[in-house]
């Protein structure tokens, strides 16, 4: 089951996704910590998942950056 590639719509592509983007902020991205639950949710919703995993894999090492189409933007901006 680990070695099954992960789909947009799945929760946990979009759980990697927001994690990693909320990593990259300096937020707390632990299951549970305040806000996960509503940056997972917008992730969930973007039309841009695939985009999405791209740019962090090509910006691996941009703290700070945030894609402009992220729906969480503002969130990853506040820190």
């Amino acid at each position: 089951m680990s070695g099954e590639r992960k789909e947009p719509g799945d929760l946990v592509f979009h759980q990697g996704l927001a994690h990693g983007m909320m990593r990259r902020s300096g937020l707390d991205a632990s299951p549970g910590a305040p806000g996960e639950q509503a940056i997972v949710e917008r992730c969930r919703h973007c039309p841009h998942p695939q985009s999405c995993a791209a740019w962090q894999l090509d910006h691996a090492q941009a703290d700070g950056q945030v894609p402009g189409y992220c729906l969480n933007r503002d969130t990853f901006a506040e820190t």
